[in-house]
């Protein structure tokens, strides 16, 4: 395998840990920044290693690691904040990480919500395949359905919706 020669001229850590870790994919609230679904920067990196890695993720900075296999369409390409590839999960496998999340800040779903629901982008397939069927978020009642089946362990914290 021939090495791959990267000249930066400025730290990109997200992508030289892509480099570094090319199994790797950003995911949770590292997806949503990279996603531009919410203003609030995560604490730390979450990212996704294959179930059977025994990869040990270094860094000089705080890292959650989920070990899960994730497929294909589970993945996508965007560019870091300098303009490099990494790898993040895809947007609807981001919501659904995230709804499943019960440490996930609360203000940072709910601009992940609104941002989703104007997304082009979306893909309606994936969505009902994570969250058994289509809601449409810009719609009140639908969005206060949505959350009540799949944030219910958030009870008793009253999700305020726009």
């Amino acid at each position: 395998m021939a090495k791959q020669i990267v000249e930066i001229d400025y730290q990109d850590e997200d992508y030289l840990l892509q480099l570094k870790y090319p199994d790797m994919v950003f995911s949770k609230d590292t997806a949503v920044y990279y996603h531009f679904l919410s203003t609030i920067l995560p604490f730390q990196l979450y990212m996704v290693l294959p179930e059977d890695s025994s990869t040990v993720i270094q860094t000089d900075y705080p890292v959650r690691v989920n070990y899960c296999n994730l497929s294909a369409d589970e993945i996508m390409t965007v560019n870091s904040s300098m303009e490099y590839p990494i790898r993040v999960t895809s947007l609807e496998r981001t919501v659904y990480d995230m709804m499943n999340d019960e440490t996930a800040n609360l203000e940072m779903i709910k601009e992940m919500l609104d941002e989703y629901a104007d997304r082009d982008n979306r893909n309606k397939e994936q969505f009902i395949h994570y969250f058994g069927a289509f809601y449409d978020l810009n719609d009140h009642s639908e969005k206060e359905q949505f959350l009540t089946k799949h944030a219910g362990y958030r009870k008793p914290v009253k999700f305020s919706i726009n």
